[in-house]
C-alpha cells in the first residue's frame, strides 16, 4: 500500500444550523433560532449514515485510521452534547478511530450550557475552536452575532477549565477597525494564553450583508497599507508570545498545529459530510450541494449526495492544490508535489518561478519552494501568477 493510501483520514462534519447569519458569512448555513428544523435534532445521524455510505461505495477507505474530525458549519456548538457522542462513538467502534485522534468543535460564544462543556468533553472533544471574530464590542454588533465580549470572555474561560486545547478565531480588517484596535484585540486574546489563533483578514463576499453595504458605499475595505501593517503586527506579536506562524492565517504554540487543517494543506485525504461539505479524496474535490433537505433524502435513499467539483482544467487543478501547499510557511517539496500533481512546475512554470524568485515572493532551494515574508502577503497573487 503506498503511503497516500494508508496516510489517517479527515473527518469534515458540516453543521449549516445557526441562530442568525453573520453580516459576513457566505457558508452555508440554515436560519434556525428555535432549533426547531425537522433535521436538528438527528443531523449528526444522517453525517453518519453519509459517512457509512461512502466506506461501502469506497472499499479503499477501509482500514485507514481516522487522525482527525472536525465539526464546522454553520453553528455546530448549538447540537446537543448527546448527538456528538453518539457520533464519536460510532466512528470509534466502526471506522477505526486513532486514540490520539485530534476531535475539534468549532464553538459560537454563548452556545453550549455550562454545565454540557464537561459532557462534550466526555463525548471526544478535545479542541474547542471558539469564533471570537473581535473583543471590541464597536465591532463586534455590526457583524450580527449573538453575543456579547462578556459571552465571549466566559466561553473561552469555560472551554478552557476542560482541559481540552483552546483555538481562538479572530478577524482583522473589519469594517472601520483601526491597527490599535486590532493591537488591543490581539493582546486581549494572548491574555488568555490559547493553543492555538486563527486570524482571517476581512473579505467582502458576495450574498453577505456586507457585500450589499460595501457596493452601496455604505462601508468601506481597509486600505491595504493597514491590512499590511496588521499582517506584519499579527507577526511580529504573537511569534514574540512564542507562537508558530505555521500557516498563512494560523499561529500554534508548539505541538498544538491543527491536525485536521494540515490535511487540507498537505493535500490528504478527507471526506466532507453534510449538505454543504466539501472532501478530497485520491487527488479529487467534491462537495455536498447547499440543501438540507435534498441532503436528508439522498442519504435516507442509500445515495451519496456528492458531486465532483474537480476542474476540467488540468492547470486550475495544479494551481488550486498548489494554492492550498503553499499556504504552510515551511512550503512544499517539490518533487513530491510533482509526483501528487503529474506535473513539474519546474520545468512546466520555469519562467514564471523565477519572475516570482526576482519579485521576492518565493525562495526555491533544491527541491523545496516556500512563500518569502513578503510572499505571504501576496499567497493568492503568487497561486494565479502561476496559473
Amino acid at each position: 500500500m503506498n503511503e497516500a493510501a494508508s496516510a489517517p483520514l479527515g473527518i469534515y462534519v458540516h453543521v449549516p444550523f445557526c441562530e442568525q447569519k453573520c453580516s459576513y458569512c457566505d457558508f452555508f448555513t440554515v436560519t434556525d433560532p428555535e432549533r426547531s428544523h425537522p433535521h436538528f435534532n438527528s443531523w449528526l445521524e444522517l453525517c453518519l449514515a453519509e459517512l457509512r455510505l461512502w466506506y461501502a461505495k469506497h472499499p479503499e477507505l477501509a482500514g485507514r485510521p481516522v487522525g482527525s474530525v472536525f465539526f464546522g458549519g454553520g453553528t455546530p456548538s448549538l447540537l446537543p452534547p448527546e448527538q456528538f457522542a453518539e457520533f464519536i462513538a460510532a466512528v470509534r467502534s466502526e471506522f477505526q478511530l486513532a486514540a490520539d485522534a485530534e476531535i475539534s468543535l468549532e464553538t459560537q460564544p454563548a452556545t453550549i450550557a455550562a454545565e454540557d462543556y464537561g459532557t462534550m468533553v466526555a463525548a471526544g472533544i478535545n479542541r474547542f475552536s471558539i469564533g471570537v471574530q473581535t473583543f471590541n464590542p464597536r465591532l463586534l454588533n455590526p457583524t450580527a452575532r449573538r453575543h456579547t465580549v462578556e459571552d465571549t470572555e466566559e466561553t473561552i474561560r469555560l472551554a478552557k477549565a476542560t482541559g481540552a486545547a483552546l483555538a481562538m478565531d479572530l478577524i482583522c480588517a473589519l469594517p472601520g477597525q483601526t491597527l490599535d484596535e486590532w493591537r488591543a484585540d490581539l493582546d486581549r486574546a494572548i491574555t488568555f494564553d490559547p493553543h492555538h489563533i486563527s486570524v482571517y483578514e476581512m473579505t467582502f463576499h458576495a450574498g453577505t450583508q456586507y457585500y450589499r453595504q460595501w457596493k452601496k458605499g455604505q462601508i468601506s475595505e481597509a486600505d491595504e497599507a493597514i491590512r499590511i501593517e496588521m499582517f506584519r503586527h499579527t507577526h511580529a506579536r504573537l511569534t514574540a508570545a512564542r507562537y508558530e506562524h505555521y500557516e498563512v492565517s494560523n499561529y500554534a504554540k508548539p505541538g498544538h498545529q491543527s491536525r485536521h487543517n494540515r490535511v487540507y494543506w498537505t493535500l490528504g485525504d478527507f471526506i466532507g459530510l453534510g449538505a454543504g461539505g466539501h472532501g478530497y479524496i485520491g487527488g479529487h474535490r467534491f462537495a455536498n450541494p447547499r440543501s438540507a433537505g435534498d441532503y436528508a433524502r439522498a442519504v435516507a435513499e442509500g445515495r451519496l449526495f456528492a458531486r465532483s467539483v474537480d476542474s476540467d482544467d488540468p492547470d486550475i487543478t495544479l494551481v488550486e492544490n498548489l494554492q492550498m501547499a503553499l499556504r504552510l510557511t515551511e512550503g512544499v517539496n517539490l518533487h513530491w508535489l510533482a509526483e501528487r500533481l503529474g506535473q513539474d512546475i519546474r520545468l512546466t512554470r520555469a519562467k514564471r518561478l523565477q519572475e516570482l524568485e526576482r519579485r521576492g515572493w518565493i525562495a526555491i532551494n533544491a527541491d523545496h519552494l516556500r512563500l518569502t515574508a513578503d510572499g505571504l502577503l501576496q499567497a493568492d497573487s503568487v497561486s494565479e501568477y502561476l496559473l
